[in-house]
């Protein structure tokens, strides 16, 4: 499925263009969200059952953002922002993959204590 975002500057709005609809939010509650979904990640670091490989793996990602060392030279057009792209969410993801189910749902009832789950 290809999206394409879209931001119209005059009513704050983002727009997510997918296959057969579109998405509005508010550039709020876009913020909102990425707010709650960091305090989320923030408990699932902070817990006492989060695997210490996981924990490795969330602060290569953390490194490899902000080191100015790429894999691919960001100068290179097109091409060169494509590594940190791929490889950051798939470290984040694979870290996210091997942490506990119950601690998943610990930090959820954390940053999301009006959900029930």
């Amino acid at each position: 499925m290809v999206h394409r975002v879209i931001i119209n500057e005059k009513t704050a709005s983002v727009y997510s263009v997918g296959v057969g609809k579109v998405m509005s939010i508010s550039l709020r509650e876009a913020a909102h969200t990425l707010k709650t979904k960091l305090v989320y990640y923030q408990a699932v670091y902070r817990h006492p059952d989060t695997p210490w490989m996981s924990k490795a793996l969330l602060w290569l990602a953390l490194a490899y953002a902000l080191s100015p060392i790429d894999i691919i030279p960001d100068f290179i057009p097109g091409v060169g922002h494509l590594d940190d792209l791929v490889i950051v969410p798939a470290l984040v993801v694979l870290a996210i993959w091997m942490v506990p189910r119950h601690v998943m749902r610990d930090c959820h009832a954390v940053a999301f204590p009006h959900c029930k789950k």
